[in-house]
């Protein structure tokens, strides 16, 4: 009924050992139908359109029956991957037809920063050089998220939300291909499937 993971990870080149560090931990509470947990974890709900991402379609054994997503809901989540996950809070709970799932996450993000603005997310996860490491942990990013779906029969409905805060501005750019990219410090996002 509970779990408990870690990952520590470092890169060539990179001085401290516990330079990526996840912890992970799940609680399973079968009196109330619920998993509690903690630390790093990640979610999938919906059809990938506003948890996960929508491109992870593969071809099913059914060569005339279009393909259908299913999310894993809340999970413990414990990779070398540096920028996948949340980490912070959450808890799943099934009650009679009824599925419900809530988490709160702050994450610590490397960005490159001009004044109060983000100019751009560093995605490498390297900490070696004097430039990485001024980038290192720039941006706070607080997620909350919902789900709430029902099942009856042959049918099932979903509604999942999403909240984004972020302590300093992404600032916009000139470049036409960045035209229709995220600006400010707060976003939102709904979905139903």
């Amino acid at each position: 009924n509970y779990s408990l993971g870690m990952v520590m990870e470092k890169d060539a080149g990179e001085t401290r050992i516990n330079d990526h560090l996840l912890v992970s931990g799940k609680v399973v509470l079968p009196k109330i139908n619920s998993t509690l947990y903690a630390g790093s974890f990640n979610f999938e709900a919906g059809q990938g359109l506003v948890f996960w991402g929508p491109f992870r379609l593969t071809k099913g054994v059914e060569p005339v029956q279009a393909m259908e997503k299913t999310g894993k809901g809340l999970y413990s989540f414990t990779s070398s991957s540096e920028y996948s996950g949340y980490n912070g809070v959450g808890i799943s709970s099934h009650f009679g037809m009824w599925d419900v799932a809530a988490f709160y996450s702050a994450t610590k993000l490397d960005a490159s920063t001009k004044d109060t603005s983000v100019t751009s997310l560093d995605l490498s996860g390297l900490h070696r050089t004097e430039s990485e490491l001024a980038k290192e942990n720039q941006l706070t990013e607080k997620v909350a998220g919902f789900a709430l779906g029902a099942d009856y029969k042959n049918a099932s409905v979903q509604l999942v939300l999403q909240s984004s805060q972020y302590d300093k501005a992404f600032q916009t750019s000139e470049k036409l291909s960045q035209k229709y990219d995220f600006t400010g410090k707060q976003n939102s996002v709904a979905g139903i499937n």
